[in-house]
């Protein structure tokens, strides 16, 4: 489901990425990550989110520094990049959905859900080899459509 944002949704998206990657300059991770990750990947984030509650009819959580609580309430992650796949590690909750966002924005694609426990399925664990641990790179193509989200 392709999803335009707004110019202050855009705006709004910009000011979370940016509060976002501040704190980020000043903690300490162990979550497999850049200690300091871009403002480019956390405004990237906020967009995707903001695209996701969008799409579904719902309150966007504009969180800051909420690393194990969902997205969206009250079950919902979101994964957004430019281009590729679903993305889980196994420090992922499984009891939660997963949203990948697609694209560049304005024009976003809500592109689908999965569980976290569907997704993490050892045919879709990979090695990057770039100093992380393996992660569950789950294909667009296989998440249920956006608009049965509401049904579970």
């Amino acid at each position: 489901m392709i999803i335009r944002l707004t110019e202050t949704e855009m705006l709004v998206a910009g000011i979370l990425g940016s509060e976002r990657h501040r704190l980020s300059a000043n903690r300490k991770t162990t979550r497999g990550q850049p200690v300091e990750t871009s403002l480019d990947s956390h405004t990237v984030g906020a967009y995707g989110e903001i695209a996701t509650a969008k799409a579904l009819g719902l309150y966007p959580g504009f969180t800051v520094n909420n690393f194990d609580g969902p997205d969206i309430e009250p079950n919902i992650q979101v994964r957004s990049a430019r281009k590729g796949k679903l993305i889980l590690t196994d420090r992922d909750n499984p009891f939660q959905i997963y949203v990948l966002v697609l694209g560049i924005a304005p024009d976003l694609d809500v592109a689908g859900w999965v569980w976290g426990y569907e997704g993490q399925d050892k045919k879709w664990l990979f090695d990057p080899n770039n100093n992380r641990p393996p992660a569950y790179f789950v294909p667009a193509k296989v998440l249920r459509s956006i608009e049965t989200i509401h049904e579970n």
